[in-house]
């Protein structure tokens, strides 16, 4: 059973590299929870065909020119901004990470009067994300004397809002850089609890290697001290 219409259109932004075992079966679950239609933002090192099944699946295919996993949403995002979308946009992991159930529950929970909306993520995550996403929740409130709950990939934040948030292609720090200057523009920030599953198919971008988590961490430290005229 479809969910109901939300008041906005919603456009999902997909990320992937090499995702080609599962983007056919989140194409499919995106469907069957009433999210029509989706863009797959591929990374030009992808070297399976993540591109060909994502367009059999009836989704918009976008090449990026860098890699990571900013520049996918970036382009998906010029691509949106190209043709004047104005909806919301959810940023969603293609290999499996959260249940789709969580997905639907974010939607569900979405408050109209919200700018940017977090999944929660619960016990689930690996050592180094509970670690990392604890540390730079104390730096946000040290900096914004504000509390954040989480800064999860999946979020949905509304296209005017992303217009405004003036976010770069740092490789793997666009959900922080996201906060950050949201947090500096003072918008409204809401949370939906989410499952976070500790199997998935194929392997995080940032998560599933340390070494790209060391690397995002500091992009992040980076984005939280150099940050645009807003």
């Amino acid at each position: 059973m479809k969910r109901p219409a939300i008041e906005r259109p919603v456009v999902a932004i997909v990320p992937c590299r090499n995702e080609a075992l599962s983007i056919s079966s989140v194409l499919k679950e995106l469907a069957r929870i009433g999210v029509g239609r989706v863009i797959v933002a591929v990374d030009p090192r992808s070297t399976d065909t993540t591109s060909v099944l994502a367009a059999e699946g009836g989704a918009q295919v976008v090449h990026s020119l860098s890699s990571g996993y900013d520049g996918p949403c970036l382009a998906a995002i010029a691509a949106l901004d190209h043709e004047g979308f104005d909806g919301d946009v959810l940023f969603l992991d293609a290999g499996n990470k959260y249940e789709m159930d969580s997905v639907e529950a974010l939607l569900d929970g979405l408050d109209p009067a919200a700018d940017i909306t977090f999944g929660i993520r619960d016990a689930q995550m690996k050592w180094h994300q509970r670690m990392g996403n604890n540390l730079f929740r104390i730096v946000l409130f040290l900096r914004f004397r504000r509390w954040v709950q989480d800064v999860s990939s999946l979020r949905v934040v509304r296209m005017a809002v992303i217009t405004e948030l003036k976010l770069q292609d740092r490789q793997f720090s666009l959900p922080f850089q996201t906060i950050v200057h949201a947090l500096l523009l003072r918008k409204r920030i809401c949370y939906v609890p989410i499952h976070c599953t500790p199997t998935r198919t194929g392997v995080s971008k940032v998560s599933g290697d340390w070494r790209n988590s060391t690397k995002a961490a500091r992009q992040m430290m980076i984005a939280m001290v150099k940050v645009p005229r807003l």
